[in-house]
């Protein structure tokens, strides 16, 4: 016998796909990081929303800034999201820290819920001067988001990344 719970549909999940395009990205690293967007996006369910920051050189911070040429607000059709994916190209340097603010703003801006951030980076916060590292994090905690990181080869900022991953639970 099955037992099968009938209650209110599931919250929708909305969620900031954050992607490193720096230089270093060039390449096989480059197609991976599609991959697993594409596999990411795949996976969200019909009303499930997603937002796009995809970044190099430099980033406005500002999450009513867009850069429309890399970057996406939230939406439920993720059809144009996979274009701009797959379009993307590396080079420059690696904003991370402003990158980060802008998409956990994003997030943060947002009813609370099943909310989140997921971020794919090769590197560290270059130039490293530019941003500020404590302030996604900050923000992050004060809203209850959690933020994702899957670090992708050996240069990753680990102790940035896991203080981002571990601080927000």
């Amino acid at each position: 016998r099955h037992v099968v719970a009938h209650g209110e549909p599931p919250e929708p999940l909305s969620v900031v796909l954050v992607l490193d395009m720096s230089g270093s990205m060039a390449g096989q690293p480059l197609a991976d990081a599609r991959v697993a967007a594409a596999r990411f996006l795949d996976r969200l369910g019909p009303g499930d929303r997603a937002a796009l920051v995809a970044f190099s050189e430099s980033v406005n911070p500002d999450p009513a800034q867009p850069d429309l040429r890399r970057e996406m607000a939230f939406t439920t059709d993720l059809a144009p999201m996979y274009d701009l994916v797959s379009a993307l190209q590396a080079g420059g340097g690696t904003p991370l820290y402003d990158a980060m603010t802008k998409a956990v703003g994003l997030a943060a801006a947002l009813p609370p819920g099943h909310r989140a951030v997921l971020l794919l980076s090769d590197g560290r916060n270059d130039p490293a001067e530019v941003g500020d590292p404590q302030e996604a994090l900050q923000l992050a905690r004060e809203s209850n988001l959690p933020v994702f990181v899957i670090g992708l080869g050996t240069e990753v900022d680990e102790a940035y990344l896991r203080g981002l991953a571990d601080g927000t639970g």
